[in-house]
């Protein structure tokens, strides 16, 4: 494989793997996909979850949980 196809690969992860990543259910990662929070898009009937977007997500939670902790610290 080359180095562009084999970075390609590493971005998309498997369902399963989504959801070990942020410890969810089946039916919560599903909901996250749907509303677009996290992208990801099923070839035949499986998932493949962009690892970038999760990265993403659980930045803008942390930052969102920063943000709700300074305030309860005022």
């Amino acid at each position: 494989m080359n180095t562009a196809a084999s970075r390609i690969a590493s971005r998309w992860i498997t369902f399963e793997d989504a959801k070990e990543a942020l410890q969810l259910g089946d039916d919560s990662l599903r909901r996250l996909l749907l509303a677009g929070d996290i992208y990801g898009k099923k070839i035949g009937k499986e998932w493949r979850v962009d690892l970038l977007t999760i990265e993403a997500f659980l930045e803008s939670d942390r930052a969102a949980a920063k943000v709700a902790l300074a305030k309860l610290r005022k």
